[in-house]
């Protein structure tokens, strides 16, 4: 599990006090490291390490709470440790987060997507420039997943035909130009660490500058949105988030991660994209 690389990092094997493998590490390895100086690190192996950190120190430069990047090493990404556990704790973390969120979607770009290709889990995210919202949406996530997760056997032709459908109807559906908002992208509760009352910081990113409903969305793909959360989102953002009262602005930005999970995982969540191409009537 540990190798020279990472060794080099933390200063040879005699500095290492105890190490423990951490949960969620579905898509690449990822443990902690405790130090006998007294430093918590986390180091994370994956082929997108330099990826990675690229984002961490683009979100750290709009104050987010994200983890620092000690070194990349190879594919070892060393992180500062935030604590926590996945989730909103509480109501005081889950408001905070909201806070979080709406500060880091005020950090706004020229443009939609971003000026480098990232990774959503071990997935290529294509963030090709463009200045109108639907199409951005439409080309580069709903078209670029679906026809990822059909290369992979996932997704049947059919479906990727009632996506294409789809996305040539999305300019009557969503904001033409929303804020170019810079977005997490991966903005689910097993991304987002807390402890009562206190929120440590988000992790995992796969960022663009899109519409910050697109965050909101993914959130609330396996719960409804909390309140506090909400609460905290519309104390920073000056207004409550449009996509907390639109319920078709929410499925067609729900639908994206769906065809992400399609990919990775298959099964039932094809039920759930199927179920959201019905409604809209493609």
């Amino acid at each position: 599990m540990i190798d020279d690389h990472l060794l080099s990092v933390i200063g040879g094997r005699e500095m290492l006090s105890r190490l423990t493998p951490l949960g969620g590490g579905c898509i690449a390895p990822v443990i902690r490291l405790e130090l006998r100086d007294g430093r918590r690190l986390v180091a994370k192996r994956s082929v997108h390490a330099a990826i990675e950190a690229r984002m961490l120190g683009d979100l750290a430069a709009a104050d987010a709470p994200v983890p620092e990047v000690v070194a990349r090493q190879g594919e070892w990404l060393v992180m500062t440790d935030l604590g926590g556990r996945p989730g909103l704790a509480d109501a005081r973390a889950a408001r905070a987060a909201g806070r979080a969120l709406a500060g880091l979607h005020a950090h706004c770009g020229p443009h939609y997507g971003y000026p480098v290709d990232v990774v959503i889990g071990s997935l290529p995210q294509d963030n090709t420039p463009a200045d109108d919202w639907p199409t951005f949406y439409g080309r580069h996530r709903l078209v670029a997943m679906a026809e990822e997760a059909q290369r992979a056997g996932r997704l049947p032709a059919k479906e990727v035909m009632r996506i294409l459908r789809l996305a040539d109807t999305l300019d009557e559906w969503l904001p033409a130009a929303p804020p170019a908002s810079l977005l997490h992208g991966d903005f689910w509760h097993g991304n987002i660490l807390s402890t009562p009352g206190r929120l440590c910081g988000f992790i995992d990113p796969a960022i663009y500058w899109g519409d910050g409903g697109v965050d909101l969305a993914m959130l609330a793909l396996f719960g409804a949105l909390d309140r506090a959360f909400l609460e905290g989102y519309a104390e920073r953002a000056g207004a409550a988030p449009a996509i907390a009262s639109d319920s078709a602005l929410m499925a067609l930005y729900q639908l994206w991660p769906l065809l992400v999970h399609v990919r990775l995982f298959g099964g039932s969540y094809l039920a759930q994209v199927a179920h959201i191409l019905d409604s809209f009537g493609v």
